[in-house]
């Protein structure tokens, strides 16, 4: 077992070696600024140098402060966004969070379950799901006067069945169209009427048509 080495100044030396083996004279030590770089002409190799003296590390992080508390700071705000804790996030009604190509993007909660023209009485389209998977349905159409006199209409999947009204641009006459969903997405256009002003007859209406189908705010189901 080999002996322990002790560093003891004693006069203008520096004992450095197993205790009785020799000594080092402090005078042959060469300085780079504050540290000790050589020894009677021999410089030592990177690595062995000393330190800095506690003196510097306590200046630089004084006059580095400021920063250095900017940055707790700002990791401490960001962590939960970061990564670092969980960030609690609720979408409020009609509204979704998706992630999309690594970023967290807000959006309105629909879901277009037909687009087309279904026209005229009796024509039927398959919606992509049950109105039920949603808290609310709108019904997009137009009048027998063609897709420049649209008309839409909102209900809860409460209601398969709906009545929609509309004013055409035909003075004077008023227009109702008639729909139904059934319980697995079976759209059907039922009926066309219109009323002219003055009239009790009611006619029937062909060309009229809807256009899309939407859920909005998904409360069961998938996409």
């Amino acid at each position: 077992m080999s002996e322990p080495i002790q560093a003891i100044a004693t006069n203008n030396y520096l004992l450095a070696t197993p205790i009785g083996s020799g000594y080092m004279e402090t005078s042959a030590l060469e300085y780079d600024g504050d540290k000790i770089s050589g020894y009677a002409g021999s410089a030592f190799k990177a690595g062995d140098e000393f330190p800095q003296s506690a003196t510097d590390a306590i200046g630089y992080v004084t006059a580095t402060s400021a920063n250095i508390d900017s940055t707790i700071d700002n990791v401490s705000a960001n962590s939960g966004a970061w990564g670092g804790s969980a960030l609690p996030i609720s979408a409020g009604p009609g509204i979704k969070f998706e992630i999309v190509n690594d970023t967290l993007v807000a959006s309105v909660d629909e879901t277009v379950l037909y687009s087309g023209n279904l026209t005229g009485n009796g024509a039927t389209a398959q919606l992509s799901e049950p109105i039920q998977n949603f808290e609310r349905i709108k019904v997009y159409g137009h009048t027998d006067d063609g897709m420049n006199c649209p008309w839409f209409t909102e209900f809860y999947p409460d209601n398969n069945t709906m009545d929609v009204g509309a004013v055409a641009n035909n003075a004077g006459w008023g227009k109702w169209f008639n729909f139904t969903i059934t319980t697995e997405g079976l759209y059907t256009n039922v009926t066309g009427k219109v009323l002219t002003f003055g009239s009790t007859i009611w006619g029937d209406l062909a060309t009229y048509g809807m256009t899309r189908v939407i859920g909005i705010n998904r409360t069961a189901g998938g996409n």
